[in-house]
């Protein structure tokens, strides 16, 4: 009798432990996607950045500048875009990773009757 009880507490214990490493594979799977999630947010972000400082760049140089004509690749070759667009007072630059997409608005003032002329941000959002 003593025998069967222990293979029924053997059996037991081993399907317990089985769940419990499934269970902690399921919170590092769904911790490794947040974490994923996270970090193509930041890229995005960070490439609508970039796109807002070429908006800066090209009106120093062009006060007639309108935006990208089109998504950028940036950097070459990665697959990351960001689009730029120029209305205004306003810049607005979208930056995409892998599907995750982030915007960023700025708004400004441009002075200067000639280039390079001076591009003051009122505010960054």
């Amino acid at each position: 009798m003593k025998k069967g009880i222990a293979l029924v507490l053997a059996l037991f214990s081993m399907v317990f432990m089985a769940l419990l490493v499934v269970a902690f594979l399921d919170i590092a799977t769904i911790d490794y996607q947040i974490v994923t999630n996270h970090i193509r947010g930041l890229q995005a972000e960070f490439i609508a950045d970039a796109g807002v400082e070429t908006g800066i760049y090209e009106l120093r140089q062009d006060d007639e500048y309108s935006g990208s004509s089109g998504d950028v690749v940036f950097p070459s070759g990665s697959g990351n875009t960001y689009n730029v667009t120029v209305d205004g007072d306003e810049i607005v630059s979208v930056g995409t990773v892998d599907g995750f997409s982030r915007t960023i608005t700025v708004d400004f003032t441009l002075s200067g009757a000639s280039a390079p002329h001076t591009v003051t941000i009122n505010t960054w959002e």
